[in-house]
């Protein structure tokens, strides 16, 4: 018997049209989201605000916990952002 893993990379060209501006991995400029991972295991979503604002989604492979994150840019006061999470 033969035991295949298949493994779906998270990518902005297989997310398809999706009306957002997506990038592959990294830090995306301001009004990108950037995608990087597995559709299946772990994953990391970044969006960046036109203001500057970063907002972050991560599931962890190992345990599949979903964590949220954010930054607020000086001067933007909490624009959805509180006590770094959303």
């Amino acid at each position: 018997m033969v035991s295949v893993t298949l493994r779906l990379l998270l990518t902005a060209a297989a997310l398809g049209t999706t009306g957002l501006p997506l990038v592959d991995g990294g830090n995306p400029a301001a009004g990108e989201v950037s995608v990087s991972g597995s559709m299946t295991n772990g994953y990391t979503v970044i969006a960046k605000s036109k203001s500057g604002n970063t907002f972050s989604i991560i599931k962890d492979p190992t345990t599949g916990a979903i964590s949220r994150s954010c930054t607020v840019a000086g001067g933007n006061a909490n624009a959805g952002c509180r006590n770094s999470t959303w």
